[in-house]
């Protein structure tokens, strides 16, 4: 296995862990401003989806 799929996985790993985490954290915390709540939990959101190896692997991903 290439070190490069190792530290993909452990980013994608991160920001689903992260991603995870703020949304828990952002019901628990009701006085916590949530335009900017769903900002950074969109944000967290499209960069596992973008180092999923699934969506990196496909051909459209190849052709953008």
């Amino acid at each position: 296995m290439e070190v490069k799929h190792l530290v993909l996985g452990l980013l994608e790993a991160g920001a689903w862990y992260f991603f995870i985490y703020y949304l828990l954290d952002t019901l628990r915390k009701p006085k916590r401003n949530l335009w900017i709540a769903a900002g950074v939990l969109l944000a967290l959101f499209y960069l596992g989806f973008m180092l999923c190896p699934w969506v990196r692997h496909t051909p459209a991903w190849h052709q953008l």
